[in-house]
């Protein structure tokens, strides 16, 4: 029969295992949990880059006067579902119907902000 010091130090033993097994997952976890994490994180600034770059191209295709451009109203049809694929808020209908027929304006205090 076991008597209870024989079972405390077989729980010490047993604990011992399992604390150096604990570490060493921890060791190799930590390091790729924060891999994933740094890995997301720049593909979301990426993302936003990019989102930003095709808005950009989009708003220089709206400000050109349709009447003027040939081919614009497809042209000027992709630049809106580009901004509203792209940007956070997107265009609501009166906007879009808008955009379809005149320039996008931006007053002259604007424009060096906007290029």
């Amino acid at each position: 029969m076991e008597g209870p010091r024989d079972f405390w130090a077989r729980f010490r033993d047993a604990a011992g295992g399992f604390a150096s097994i604990a570490t060493g997952l921890a060791a190799i976890g930590v390091p790729l949990v924060a891999l994933y994490i740094g890995n997301n994180f720049a593909a979301a600034i990426k993302q936003r880059e990019l989102d930003a770059q095709i808005v950009q191209i989009a708003v220089q295709v709206l400000r050109d006067d349709p009447a003027k451009v040939p081919g614009s109203p497809a042209l000027r049809d992709w630049a809106i579902g580009m901004i509203n694929r792209h940007s956070d808020i997107p265009l609501n209908s009166q906007a879009q119907e808008e955009l379809r027929t005149t320039p996008l304006f931006f007053p002259s205090g604007f424009k060096k902000h906007a290029e």
